[in-house]
């Protein structure tokens, strides 16, 4: 299980720990082990330990080598714009000047890296770019919390190309269609568009699994505790009625975002859109967001094309795709 060609993708975000690991190469990976754990209250908002995932990797034998993680903090930012065609060091240099534009960080604090979108090709033959930046001393702090670990990382990856490299494993879109995926953290939601097994757009959007946590409280003159045993085991039908204003804010926030892609793009509509994190699983979201935005809406199976001895992950398969994704990157692809 710990030889040759096994990786591990860590997610740590605000609610919750997932790790996943898989081997194999490229077409013929399996899942070796995933875990999950929602996360005690001193150790949430960023407060977790390096003790603390160190002894939940060793607890649920995720192994500890040839790991991608996930880039998270204030600073981290999205950018898209277009650019000439150039040499790829000429390029990076000129993503960096694109960003530094917009920001205010000295050049030597700034972090970023970038995909070109394989689209229709511009009149004016230039190359769209989906670029991220950080600034430097939350990624070294974030090596340093891993190192402390016990932890080798391969890869610094973002949600939007963790999405993507899920998507790729698991589906075969056709060319030239556009499909979505959005990821429903605790306090934001992350959008990726794909096209052509590219990163074509991404966004975070502001709505976020606490806002259906809120929601609910309020509905039902629950604690926050009551509210989440509640986001679980609601019917479509009350769960409608419950989170109806932070469903209605999500997609209406994805119709602009929709809307806006097609627009700036020129690549038409999208065709289907994935759910994954944990609100995924609220009973009705799906087809309630499919009503809206009058786009088919499915919730994520990451694993469904990974070689999986025993039961798999259940309800739980949509907190998982980020970190199925985090994992292909540390083995250099889907």
């Amino acid at each position: 299980m710990f030889g040759r060609g096994v990786y591990t993708g860590i997610d740590l975000g605000a609610w919750s720990l997932k790790a996943v690991s898989i081997a194999g190469s490229k077409g013929a990976y399996s899942l070796k082990a995933a875990a999950y754990l929602k996360l005690p209250q001193e150790a949430r908002a960023g407060e977790a330990s390096a003790a603390f995932v160190s002894g939940f990797l060793k607890a649920n034998s995720i192994p500890t080598s040839r790991a991608a993680v996930l880039m998270t903090g204030h600073s981290l930012m999205f950018r898209h714009f277009y650019l000439p065609p150039m040499p790829d060091k000429d390029l990076k240099e000129a993503v960096k000047w694109e960003i530094r534009k917009e920001v205010a960080i000295p050049p030597a604090d700034l972090v970023s890296d970038f995909v070109t979108t394989d689209g229709e090709p511009r009149p004016d033959g230039k190359l769209s770019i989906t670029a991220f930046a950080g600034v430097r001393k939350e990624i070294d702090s974030m090596m340093s919390f891993y190192k402390d670990a016990g932890v080798e990382v391969r890869v610094i990856e973002v949600t939007p190309t963790s999405l993507l490299a899920s998507f790729c494993l698991n589906n075969d879109a056709a060319k030239d269609e556009n499909h979505a995926m959005l990821d429903i953290g605790e306090t934001k939601s992350t959008l990726a568009i794909i096209r052509n097994r590219s990163l074509a757009f991404a966004r975070e959007i502001a709505i976020g699994g606490q806002d259906f946590t809120r929601a609910a409280a309020t509905h039902l003159n629950k604690s926050s505790d009551e509210a989440e045993e509640y986001k679980r085991v609601a019917g479509p039908d009350e769960a409608r009625k419950a989170f109806l204003k932070p469903c209605e804010r999500l997609a209406a926030e994805l119709h602009r975002s929709f809307d806006y892609f097609q627009a700036q793009f020129r690549e038409g509509g999208v065709a289907r859109l994935y759910l994954s994190g944990g609100s995924a699983q609220l009973k009705g979201l799906d087809s309630f967001i499919s009503d809206t935005t009058g786009i088919p809406v499915f919730v994520d199976d990451p694993i469904r094309k990974l070689k999986v001895t025993g039961e798999g992950l259940g309800a739980l398969a949509p907190c998982f795709s980020t970190a199925v994704g985090l994992a292909l990157r540390a083995a250099g692809g889907p």
